[in-house]
């Protein structure tokens, strides 16, 4: 309940910005840094705890865990937002919905920074992870730090 009411209150919250926006400059705002992500542009995302990962592209996704032996692909609608890019589709186990926003992350195991944050809601999970694109690549950070 609650991953439904934190992608709930990230959509309308986008929606409400994107509306401000198009008052403020006197039409709809226009494509931003994440334009072309999942799109166009492959974008791979990962995340710990439980490891999983994948990559999205031109309305289609595929999502890996160690658990399953072959990685699962889906369809996905993309919807972008000027702070926010949103996928969703159904997997085998259940609706799926991921949140793309321009944020600093870090996975918290390897030494590096990613440029997107990522929230994905499948089935009755939540799980945070990171993306990167070959546009925005991922940053080695020297070790030790």
């Amino acid at each position: 309940m609650v991953k439904h009411l934190l992608l709930a209150t990230l959509l309308v919250a986008s929606a409400a910005f994107e509306a401000a926006e198009a008052r403020t400059h006197g039409g709809p705002a226009q494509p931003g840094p994440l334009a072309n992500v999942g799109g166009a542009e492959t974008l791979h995302i990962t995340g710990t705890e439980p490891f999983w990962g994948g990559r999205v592209r031109a309305g289609r996704l595929t999502f890996e865990t160690p658990e399953n032996e072959k990685s699962e692909a889906f369809r996905v609608r993309r919807t972008v937002r000027p702070r926010a890019i949103m996928f969703s589709g159904a997997m085998s186990q259940g609706a799926f919905e991921m949140v793309v926003t321009r944020k600093l992350c870090s996975d918290g195991m390897s030494d590096r920074d990613f440029p997107y944050e990522v929230t994905i809601s499948v089935g009755r999970d939540t799980l945070h992870g990171c993306g990167w694109s070959a546009r925005r690549p991922f940053k080695e950070l020297p070790q030790g730090q």
